[in-house]
Parts: C-alpha cells; structure tokens; sequence
C-alpha cells in the first residue's frame, strides 16, 4: 500500500508508484508482474507504450537522478539535475526521454528541456526564455508537447518545431493523448 500513490500508464504497462516512499510496481491488465524499491524518494514517474519506464529521485550526486528501465525492468540509463525538475517523459518506443526542470534568477524564469537518447549518454538542451513548464508528454508521431504557463510547445528533431501562445490565460486543467 502506498500513502501517495500515482499512476501513469502506457500500452504493455501500467505504473504505480509512491511519492512519499521508495515503492513502485508495475501492472498489466491482468496482474502485477514487478515490484521494486528505490534507494530515495521518488518525485516523479513515467512509463512509455512499449513499457520503458523511469523513476526519478533525490539524488547525493546532484538535486534529482532520473532513471529509466526496459520493459524487462532492467536500469538502461540515469541521468542527473541539478536544477528543479517538474517532469519527465518517455517517447513510446523508450529511446527518448525529456527531463523538464525550471530555473528563476534575476534575469526571468527560463524551461530547460533535456532530451536523452535512452541508453547512451548523448542528449540535447533547449532553453525556452520567460515560460514555466507545467507537464509534458509525446505525442504520437514523437512531439515532445510541453505545456507552459504561457504557451503549449512542440518540440520535434532537437528543436522548438512551434509554439502556440496562450494569451494571458493560466491553464489550470489538461490532458495529453495521442
């Protein structure tokens, strides 16, 4: 039993995890088939349609640790923040994941969007200038969707493909679906 459990699902799993503990598991429509534990806290959680899943974590090497794993529940890849994560999101086959953090100094609030190929250490960094992250998720022909405080972003190939501006409206409410 989890005391804050959240649920993200995909086509071949779905995952549960507790946000104030280190437990999660993973289910098919028929039965749990994977429990594990995490070394620290676990923030977030996301899970691919193929069943890539990542956990993310505090970490004593930096702020957070991102983890992902194949849909045979080995770790493939981990990657580290220093800056404050909202979210994280796998493409449905699992070989991308952003890692969403956000950053306030004197000079504004940017995004930071990091895209990691799954399984190497290889990524890319896009910087969005004056927007808050809010959620992301992929949609299905691979756009990184990224919803903002001021904008929905599509993200595509390493690089800002469009961005539709909200016109000074918050949004409170979403959902993201192929």
């Amino acid at each position: 039993s989890f005391s804050k459990p959240r649920l993200d699902t995909g086509d071949k799993y779905a995952l549960v995890y507790d946000t104030d503990g280190t437990g999660y598991c993973l289910y098919t429509t028929v039965t749990r088939v994977f429990s594990g534990k995490t070394d620290e806290k676990i923030e977030d959680g996301c899970v691919s349609r193929d069943g890539h899943y990542a956990l993310m974590t505090r970490s004593e090497d930096a702020k957070l640790a991102v983890t992902v794993y194949d849909s045979d529940f080995r770790s493939l890849t981990k990657y580290y923040k220093d800056r404050y994560v909202l979210d994280i999101a796998l493409e449905a086959e699992g070989r991308e994941i952003a890692i969403v953090s956000a950053d306030a100094s004197a000079s504004g609030i940017s995004c930071e969007v990091m895209l990691g190929k799954v399984g190497t250490e290889e990524s890319t960094v896009i910087t969005l200038d004056g927007l808050m992250p809010v959620s992301a998720g992929y949609a299905d022909d691979g756009t990184l969707l990224l919803l903002c405080d001021g904008a929905l972003v599509g993200i595509s190939d390493g690089k800002t493909a469009w961005q539709k501006e909200l016109s000074g409206v918050a949004p409170v409410c979403f959902d993201m679906s192929g």
